[in-house]
């Protein structure tokens, strides 16, 4: 539900936007979908991005997790053998 009304609440600033720079003569009808096309394409872009970034990072937390995990098992089964 909260991703559905964050994408309601982007998809109106968008527009907003988009009305108060073809009111200021900045955007013609013409360019209004070049310009969304890239202000939509940004974030989506950066998002990726840091989603790719933290993906890697998640996946290096937990192959170091599952390599503590292993030692601290071979280490209490060399203790449990003494």
């Amino acid at each position: 539900m909260k991703s559905l009304l964050g994408s309601v609440v982007f998809l109106m600033s968008l527009f907003l936007v988009r009305q108060v720079m073809v009111g200021a003569g900045v955007l013609t009808s013409g360019t209004t979908l070049l310009f969304l096309v890239g202000l939509v394409g940004l974030p989506l872009g950066a998002i990726v991005l840091v989603e790719g970034a933290f993906e890697h990072e998640f996946r290096a937390m937990r192959e170091r997790i599952e390599r503590l995990e292993s030692e601290l098992a071979s280490r209490d089964r060399s203790d449990s053998s003494r």
